[in-house]
């Protein structure tokens, strides 16, 4: 038989050309072997893995986010800044140092009238007002304690163990504010703040003082109990029960003049952006650097989560694993000291 002919009855055969032969096993060189050493076929990862990776990220970022709007929120209920405008949340106010006119005579010593009837045969309830929480210690024409003070009363009742409840008293009755505990991660003498305040401390601490009567006040912001204790024969006393002495300069159960509370407030105000304190309880930092970190480590978190997902799609190498992993944990345990147990706090965080 005729080359032409078998090569025309091979071709009827096996229907494949020698070109397709030849390209084909080109192909298969070309993808095992590479000067001499295989190589791998390159793998297309699913579509799926890409998506977990952003989903993973939304979830962090939607945690992260919701975990900061709670303590904004909490901070802004706990004693929001007032002024003549109403009241703000932030810190230290707004940057209005505008005071109350001075109204001494709007405060009366002890319980009124209405406030007895309401809480007759509850023991050691106290009547106490709450402060400015703008800058009106910087302001120059403090000249009054009344001056710093809202004139709606609040009503403590203490109970066992330093708790406490807040009501409030109107034309419906006695309402429940809140209550509160002494808190158990922190080591402190009672009185702290108005857990385990007494008449009996209080009138302890005013034994040295030729004083006519006082009235108890109250500063959510710093977190600071002040017995304003009314002279009439001399400049008024104010003695302090701080929750938080170190951040504030006061002394707990102190005793001081209202040009010295501004001079310890101001200076505490004007340091608070540039030191750092370690107590038993807390890390504080200037509050810059507070945010830049928090900001960093939210971001690095979101990127290390991606990292790791993505690696496990592609069955990255251990060594991948543990880098990335120490990179998620270390940002993660900064997000948790500051926004989960407030361990480590900006400076300008007295009292929030």
């Amino acid at each position: 038989m005729r080359e032409a002919e078998v090569k025309k009855l091979y071709d009827s055969i096996t229907n494949i050309k020698d070109e397709f032969v030849e390209e084909a096993q080109a192909s298969k060189r070309k993808g095992c072997v590479s000067a001499g050493k295989p190589i791998l076929w390159q793998k297309k990862h699913p579509a799926w893995t890409k998506w977990c990776a952003l989903a993973a990220s939304l979830c962090l970022v939607i945690g992260m986010g919701s975990l900061m709007l709670m303590n904004l929120h909490h901070a802004g209920t706990s004693g929001g800044s007032y002024n003549s405008g109403g009241f703000d949340n932030g810190f230290w106010g707004s940057g209005d140092l505008a005071l109350l006119d001075a109204h001494r005579e709007d405060f009366m010593p002890g319980l009124s009238a209405e406030a007895e009837a309401a809480f007759e045969g509850v023991p050691g309830v106290m009547e106490i007002y709450r402060t400015l929480n703008n800058e009106w210690f910087l302001a120059n024409d403090l000249t009054d304690f009344s001056q710093i003070l809202t004139a709606e009363p609040l009503y403590i009742v203490p109970a066992k163990d330093g708790a406490y409840s807040v009501y409030t008293l109107d034309e419906n009755g006695i309402s429940l504010g809140m209550g509160s505990s002494l808190p158990n991660n922190i080591s402190v003498s009672v009185p702290y703040a108005l857990s385990g305040l007494t008449y009996d401390i209080i009138e302890e601490d005013l034994a040295g003082i030729n004083y006519d009567d006082y009235i108890i006040a109250q500063s959510t912001r710093l977190y600071t109990v002040f017995i304003w204790a009314r002279c009439a024969d001399g400049e008024d006393m104010i003695v302090t029960y701080p929750a938080r002495p170190e951040f504030v300069g006061f002394e707990n159960r102190g005793c001081y003049t209202l040009k010295e509370i501004q001079r310890i407030l101001t200076k505490v105000y004007r340091d608070s952006g540039s030191h750092f304190q370690l107590t038993r309880n807390w890390l504080m930092i200037p509050e810059k650097l507070y945010f830049a970190l928090l900001f960093i480590c939210m971001v690095i978190s979101i990127a290390s989560v991606s990292a790791l997902i993505c690696g496990a799609a592609k069955k990255k190498t251990l060594t991948y694993y543990i880098i990335w992993g120490i990179i998620l944990l270390i940002s993660i345990v900064y997000l948790i000291l500051t926004l989960g147990t407030h361990s480590i706090i900006a400076h300008t965080m007295v009292g929030g």
